[in-house]
């Protein structure tokens, strides 16, 4: 497996994205734009991802889990901050990936012939119902 990461700041005045590969898990977190503290927002969703303990459930339950608790943190501050998160899981032995994603940071999956793009993930979707 190849393992690409290229990110841009754009017009923001610092990098609020964000970016954990461990293991077999990739995730990507960018603060919200508009909104203060995205650097600190998208921070808070790695520091929940690291602490992930993964004997204590299924991939896909504890991803969720941890953008919950990243949502919980940054709505406890009231100042609107925000993060987007797209996480996938491999399972390379299975040909598998459990995704979960909230947000407009999206998953895509190439081919290893790289002739096909497909996008894995919808813009703004979000688990929690709103």
């Amino acid at each position: 497996m190849k393992v690409y990461e290229y990110s841009s700041m754009g017009k923001r005045k610092y990098q609020e994205d964000r970016l954990l590969i461990k293991d077999t898990l990739f995730l990507v977190s960018d603060g919200m734009g508009g909104h203060p503290h995205g650097d600190r927002a998208a921070d808070s969703v790695i520091d929940f991802f690291n602490k992930i303990d993964w004997s204590k459930g299924t991939p896909l339950q504890l991803m969720s889990e941890a953008i919950r608790n990243a949502d919980k943190e940054c709505r406890s501050h009231r100042d609107e901050r925000g993060a987007t998160a797209t996480a996938a899981y491999i399972y390379i032995d299975k040909k598998y990936v459990d995704i979960c994603h909230v947000g407009d940071s999206r998953a895509y999956m190439i081919t290893n012939s790289g002739t096909e793009i497909r996008r894995l993930t919808q813009d703004h979707a979000s688990p929690f119902g709103y």
